[in-house]
Formats: C-alpha cells, sequence, structure tokens
C-alpha cells in the first residue's frame, strides 16, 4: 500500500478491519491527487517532508482513547517541519470516540503536529469481550458505507475543526489501558485449535507467537480481539466469556492485509 512519492500519507492501526476499511477509502478519493501511501501505525513512522500534502491518521477507539500503540506511533512521528499539511484523523468506534481524538492531538504535538480536522466514525461493533455480537454484517457495513461519505467530502475539502483534550476521559483511559497488556493471560485455547497460525498473523503487535503448535501470548495486548474473531476454528476464547458469542471479520478486508506490518 505503500507509495513514497505520494502528496498524501494514511496512516491505520486496525484489528478486525474496520479501520483499515476506511483508510483505503480515504485512500481512494486522494489518489487522484498526486497518489496516496498507506501505512500501518505497527511499524516504525517514515519521515513525512513538508512535501506531503495532507496526513491522515485512522485508528479504532479503545476504552475511551486511543490503543496503546497509537499513542506510541504519534509521539515518534516528526511533523515539525510540517506547518502547511494538512492533518486529519478518523476513529472508528461502535458508540461514544471519548477521547479518542483529543489524545492523539496531544501526541502529535510533542514533535511539532496538530490536528486540523478530527471526526469519529461509527462501525460495526465487535468488542466480543462484553457483548455478543450482531449477525447483520452486511446490512451494518452498508449502512456504515453510508455514514463515511460526509467524513470524505471533509477531508477532501480540507475542513477544519478544533479538537479538543478531555483530560478526564483521560484519567479513566489510564487506569484500563495500564492493565491492558497482560490480560491476555485469560484468553483460552481449547483442543479444536489446528496450529494453523491464523491468530499470530492477523495480531497487529505481534502479541502471539506459535509454540509447539499452540498460541502463546506475550503480554502486550491491546484487547483488539482479531484472535478470537479470525480464529477459523473458534477455538480462542477470553475465559468463559465468549464461547457462545458470535464473530466479526470486516467483509472487505482480507485476513493476508491484517497483523504487523513493517513500514
Amino acid at each position: 500500500m505503500a507509495n513514497e512519492k505520494a502528496k498524501h500519507i494514511i496512516f491505520y492501526f486496525t484489528g478486525t478491519g474496520n479501520s483499515l476499511k476506511d483508510a483505503k477509502r480515504i485512500g481512494d478519493v486522494l489518489s487522484a491527487d498526486g497518489g496516496c501511501g498507506i501505512y500501518s501505525m505497527s511499524g516504525e513512522p517514515p519521515v513525512v517532508t513538508a512535501d506531503t500534502e495532507t496526513v491522515g491518521f485512522v485508528y479504532p477507539t479503545y476504552f475511551w482513547g486511543i490503543p496503546l500503540r497509537v499513542k506510541k506511533f504519534a509521539e515518534t512521528l516528526d511533523l515539525s517541519g510540517c506547518g502547511k499539511t494538512y492533518c486529519y484523523a478518523v476513529t472508528t468506534c461502535g458508540g461514544t470516540a471519548g477521547n479518542a481524538l483529543g489524545q492523539l492531538n496531544a501526541a502529535l504535538k510533542i514533535h511539532g503536529g496538530k490536528l486540523n480536522y478530527g471526526t469519529k466514525h461509527k462501525m460495526f461493533s465487535n468488542y466480543i469481550l462484553m457483548y455478543d455480537l450482531e449477525t447483520d454484517i452486511a446490512g451494518i457495513t452498508a449502512q456504515t458505507d453510508q455514514t463515511l461519505l460526509p467524513i470524505l467530502e471533509d477531508i477532501k475539502n480540507r475542513k477544519q475543526n478544533r479538537v479538543v483534550n478531555h483530560r478526564i476521559v483521560n484519567i479513566f483511559w489510564s487506569s484500563i489501558m495500564r492493565r491492558i497488556p497482560d490480560k491476555d493471560r485469560n484468553f483460552v485455547v481449547s483442543d479444536a485449535c489446528t496450529s494453523c497460525g491464523v491468530c499470530a498473523e492477523v495480531c497487529p503487535v505481534k502479541n502471539i507467537r506459535m509454540e509447539n503448535g499452540r498460541p502463546d501470548f506475550l503480554h502486550r495486548c491491546e484487547r483488539c480481539v482479531a484472535c478470537i474473531n479470525y480464529c477459523p476454528m473458534r477455538a480462542i476464547d477470553y475465559g468463559n466469556v465468549t464461547q457462545k458469542r458470535n464473530r466479526y471479520q470486516n467483509p472487505d478486508v482480507g485476513v493476508s492485509e491484517l497483523g504487523w506490518h513493517e513500514v
């Protein structure tokens, strides 16, 4: 997806494909104007120059904030020489976005960046650890395709808005996220596992390795639950919570597009 000579750059982070789909659709709109490079935030950030016309960030909302990986990525991205570059963010979510935009804006400011525009995009809600999932994937996906259209227009027209950092929400987010990486101790793998390795392939932070044909969790989890949703045998669950719950995969994103991608 990378295009080193592109005028437009999009950085994405995704677990089950929702944010990647939005990034690709934004890229389709911008690619006619000088090309668009799409990069995973799983890798190290490339150099963004003053010639870059737009930089976008597309990522999911986790616990009313941003994924830990997105925070780390944004804090190391140098935008100090890109004062004229239009920066925008779209955070996908099942409900509220909390402070996911404000947190990203604060992280970008460390090295001279700033969001000119930020918005949320409500998509298929898939946090299987808290609730069962809807079954009408096609219908809900069609609806979210339509709700993205005005966002595409905003980005195309370089709309600007004020992105506020809600520090009180950060307290809630921080209290949860500091415990998240180690919560993978609660994942269980049944005898239905066939050692296919799909769970390790789709994990966006390389938190899973196959040991003796079984998934081994490395305690840097983001709780994106891609491993649960993409296991073809439904062999991975969270404690005794998810066994009877539906699974979700974005129908427009393939398994080979997910996981860890070096920039």
